[in-house]
């Protein structure tokens, strides 16, 4: 049984030990995993050692909240601290 059943993530904030771990996590099931942080830390040289592709910058958020990536979603944050996805038109 498959418990989660999306296939592709991109995580904002994934240099962070809480996100890292989930992504990691996710990328061991198989998942196709991907994310945007504003710089390079502790956490992320690891994750690009997995193969996992980390976009950093805060250039990376466009007027619109959008933040931009060559990942298979762009993040859109919206009221109540809460973040949806699209699909990345890039």
């Amino acid at each position: 049984m498959e418990v989660i059943d999306r296939d592709s993530f991109y995580f904002v904030g994934i240099g962070g030990a809480s996100m890292s771990a989930l992504a990691k996590i996710l990328f061991d099931m198989g998942k196709s995993v991907c994310g945007y942080d504003r710089a390079r830390g502790e956490y992320t040289p690891s994750l690009e050692a997995m193969g996992i592709s980390v976009d950093y910058g805060d250039d990376g958020v466009d007027a619109d909240g959008r933040v931009a990536g060559t990942g298979p979603f762009v993040a859109r944050e919206v009221a109540d601290n809460r973040i949806t996805l699209e699909k990345n038109p890039a």
